[in-house]
């Protein structure tokens, strides 16, 4: 299963794409989204609570939260079980299973550290397909939530420098224009 958050959350799967209005209510999308910004680590039920109700939670927020896990798993991966699912239940928590997923973030954070070792024409097609991996900033159908804005935000810095030594190698390679407009597009960020 793919996963990107580049712009709006989009999942692919077998059988088709879901957008964010695919998902029935804000919080099982939110709930996936707080997974992938915390991808690889186990993230606890109450961690999840806090991050989903800033302020007083739910009366059994325990049972509402495993309720929405159910509906986003099912969402996502219609007739999967929960043991078999890319939700991967945990002491205590969820995470998400990263040899069931790919994820567009850690795709892109691969592509810029592969450039770090080549040549500089080498470097500067990671760099581009890095770049072409973005759809708009991170998580863009959360822009009030601040676990997604601490994600968005360095995501957004890291595009910039990625603008930036994509300019620089567009330069060294002879491509003024396309240096030019690598660079405009680093300062309007």
């Amino acid at each position: 299963m793919r996963i990107d958050v580049w712009g709006a959350l989009r999942v692919s799967r077998h059988d088709g794409l879901i957008g964010p209005r695919d998902f029935p209510g804000a919080k099982p999308k939110q709930l996936l989204e707080i997974l992938v910004a915390e991808r690889g680590h186990t993230v606890s039920k109450s961690r999840l609570a806090d991050l989903l109700w800033t302020g007083e939670l739910p009366r059994n927020y325990l049972a509402t939260l495993e309720s929405y896990i159910s509906v986003m798993r099912q969402t996502i991966e219609p007739g999967v079980r929960a043991k078999d699912s890319v939700v991967m239940t945990e002491r205590g928590g969820y995470r998400l299973d990263d040899g069931q997923t790919t994820l567009d973030i850690e795709e892109f954070d691969q592509l810029v550290h592969a450039a770090a070792g080549l040549q500089p024409v080498a470097a500067l097609e990671c760099l581009t397909a890095a770049l072409a991996l973005v759809r708009g900033p991170v998580l863009e159908d959360e822009p009030f939530s601040d676990w997604a804005e601490q994600l968005r935000s360095t995501y957004g810095q890291k595009q910039v420098q990625v603008l930036i030594d994509a300019g620089r190698l567009s330069l060294m390679s002879g491509e003024a224009g396309a240096a030019l407009t690598l660079a405009e597009q680093a300062v309007s960020l």
